[in-house]
């Protein structure tokens, strides 16, 4: 079983997000404008989805703690989840 579009561009954008958080300190609406959200809202909904935080609250326990990798880790060896899981 393959990837839907919308799956993939979930994928990427989760990616670009995350990466985005920790090594800029672009505006985050700037990051959800670039991953092409229209409202900064949506953007925070779907990253609240992701990774169970604000992009806010994420991208400062990243720079001031310097947390784990794991907290941002991928679901597989290639930043792909399996098939099927949600996202």
């Amino acid at each position: 079983m393959g990837y839907f579009y919308r799956e993939i561009l979930e994928i990427v954008r989760r990616k670009r997000a995350l990466h985005l958080l920790v090594e800029t300190d672009m505006r985050i609406a700037d990051i959800a404008a670039g991953l092409g959200y229209e409202e900064h809202a949506n953007f925070t909904r779907a990253f609240g989805r992701w990774m169970q935080c604000s992009p806010s609250k994420f991208r400062q326990l990243k720079t001031s703690e310097r947390v784990s990798p794991g907290l941002a880790a991928p679901d597989d060896a290639h930043g792909m989840p399996s098939p099927g899981a949600r996202l």
